[in-house]
């Protein structure tokens, strides 16, 4: 091809991109661009596979449901092109990470299926001066948007509030045509190699809308707002908000509370859960529950030791309740459906022993 070429090639190789999601989209995209010889590919992803996913998500099979999304990907796309380098990084793209992650890479693709999602990494690479391409999909329809270039515009330029929580549903509730997710998966590649290339639009702004339900594509093209609080003339946003889960109207998770008593009870009753201790070695070693031990600030890189429990009753506790909270909403955010903690943690759960102790009743 005379667009691409040797130097073209050269370019592409020596190109890096970080992709957000290895889902519906990126699962599509980044085969396309590992294909390519995309130098360096940075997979954000902490969920595992799910069987509902699977007529999207073509990376995956029925054999690898309840394993790490991240890691079958980088297996499969190891074999595709063992040339490509490919850093997964098991952990939810947050404010946390967001700065780190972003700026070590060319480019930034978003696979992502939220709007808190969307609105950070679009603060993020703006702020850096990061370019980033922005896909959605929902049942028949997709779009695709090259944002964030000089002088271009931004994901609040197009979208300066999120919508009404409830009034756009995602994939799991209102379904998404499997193919759809494919082909904007593809189109998000393409705009990728467009971009690495210097195909692409100088400024960015277009939007490209797919009805496939019809047949139909189009193109929007919009300019910068100058009233954006993000990039445009007297802005109002210097740095990531602490909350875009807020930001965009959905409530903060906040785990359940049980207390010794209410577990000791659960026991007698034999309601199953699984207890994980987010203590220090030293802490676990003096007294324990009984539970898994992975501390607290081991927990975001350890998370895949936990995935069999995502659907399960998880009950966390630390020495007195500090490190449990933090923990609770880590496991909450990466998408796990029955979290406890343990009111007052390690310390209350000795008081209460003791308490049975000295009213003669034996602990269990």
């Amino acid at each position: 091809m005379p667009e691409v070429g040797v130097e073209g090639q050269e370019k592409i190789r020596s190109s890096t991109v970080l992709v957000i999601g290895a889902g519906g989209l990126g699962g599509s995209l980044l085969q396309y661009l590992v294909a390519a010889g995309v130098g360096k590919i940075g997979l954000v992803e902490a969920d595992v596979v799910e069987g509902s996913n699977l007529h999207r998500q073509i990376l995956f099979t029925h054999q690898d449901i309840g394993q790490s999304k991240g890691a079958i990907a980088k297996a499969v796309l190891n074999r595709l092109n063992p040339d490509v380098e490919i850093q997964h990084y098991n952990e939810r793209f947050s404010i946390k990470n967001a700065y780190t992650l972003v700026q070590s890479y060319d480019i930034v693709v978003d696979g992502s299926d939220n709007f808190p999602t969307r609105y950070l990494v679009n603060d993020a690479c703006v702020l850096l001066g990061k370019p980033f391409i922005s896909g959605a999909v929902h049942r028949f329809e997709g779009q695709v948007v090259l944002l964030g270039l000089p002088d271009g515009p931004c994901y609040r330029c197009l979208y300066p509030k999120p919508p009404t929580p409830g009034l756009v549903a995602n994939c799991a509730e209102e379904g998404v045509l499997g193919a759809v997710a494919g082909v904007i998966g593809g189109l998000m590649a393409t705009e990728t190699l467009r971009f690495l290339l210097g195909l692409h639009a100088p400024k960015g702004g277009e939007l490209l809308q797919v009805d496939l339900k019809t047949f139909r594509f189009a193109k929007f093209v919009f300019s910068k707002n100058t009233a954006c609080l993000l990039c445009g003339e007297a802005p109002e946003i210097f740095d990531l908000l602490e909350n875009y889960e807020a930001f965009c109207g959905i409530p903060e998770q906040i785990a359940k509370v049980v207390t010794p008593a209410e577990l000791h009870d659960w026991k007698i009753e034999g309601i199953d859960y699984f207890m994980l201790d987010v203590r220090e070695p030293e802490e676990y070693a003096a007294g324990n529950m009984g539970g898994h031990l992975i501390p607290s600030g081991q927990l975001t890189n350890r998370l895949d030791e936990l995935m069999q429990y995502r659907n399960k009753r998880v009950v966390v506790h630390c020495k007195s309740g500090g490190r449990s909270r933090e923990a609770t909403k880590l496991l909450l955010d990466a998408g796990f459906t029955d979290v406890w903690d343990i009111k007052g943690g390690f310390l209350a759960y000795l008081a209460f022993y003791h308490a049975l102790d000295a009213f003669g009743k034996s602990t269990p």
